[in-house]
Order: C-alpha cells, then sequence, then structure tokens
C-alpha cells in the first residue's frame, strides 16, 4: 500500500456584506424551468455566461481571501506594537507586580475586630 498525499486547501476568507472590500457577483441564472430543448445558440449562451460568472465568483473568492488576510497581518501588527509599547510605558496607578498584601488590621476586612459596649 503506497502512501497518498491528500492536499487539502485551507478554505477562503469571505468579508461581511457592506465591508470596502467585499466583493459582488451577480445572481445565479443558470436554473431552467420548462421542458424541451433550446437551440444551440442559446445554449452556448447560457454555458459561457455560466462559466464567465463561476470566472468571477473565482476572482471575489481570491480578491477577498487576500483582502481579509492583509486585515488580519495588520492586526497582528498593531496588537504587537501596543504590547510592546505598553511594556515600555507601564501605567502608574497599576498595582506593583507580585501578591497582594496582606489585610492586617485594615478597615473593612475580615481580620479587623472592633470592640463594642453596650450600655443598660
Amino acid at each position: 500500500m503506497s502512501p497518498t498525499s491528500k492536499t487539502t486547501e485551507e478554505p477562503k476568507a469571505t468579508l461581511p456584506v457592506g465591508h470596502p472590500a467585499a466583493g459582488y457577483v451577480s445572481p445565479d441564472l443558470s436554473f431552467h424551468d420548462g421542458t424541451g430543448e433550446i437551440p444551440d445558440v442559446e445554449k452556448e449562451w447560457h454555458e459561457r455566461r455560466n462559466e464567465e460568472r463561476e470566472e468571477q465568483l473565482e476572482a471575489v473568492a481570491d480578491a477577498e481571501d487576500k483582502a481579509k488576510k492583509d486585515e488580519d497581518e495588520a492586526r497582528a501588527k498593531e496588537a504587537e506594537r501596543i504590547r510592546k509599547w505598553k511594556e515600555e510605558h507601564p501605567n502608574p496607578f497599576d498595582p506593583p507586580p507580585g501578591p497582594p498584601p496582606a489585610d492586617e488590621g485594615k478597615p473593612g476586612t475580615a481580620t479587623t475586630t472592633k470592640a463594642t459596649s453596650s450600655s443598660s
């Protein structure tokens, strides 16, 4: 038994409707309802139209995939830039690293006891 190498293509990324880089594909008009044969000239026209739509689908899918990957790469670079900046410029209001200090004797903690006297 010889090993087979299957190459599975990664599914192409798509963009949401309304995205500035989203492509448009004309509607699928390949469905024919009716009986009988259509003339050869008309049949050739339908086949050519369907082939053009398939080419259009492939072109839009390639362009949207490239745009999505470019956006993801730019987003990752920006996140890395922000992470590095935060390392270089720590927030003075953030608590210092390490374990939190013990809450001994501070008001409002469970270890604080308050003596009360009652007069009768």
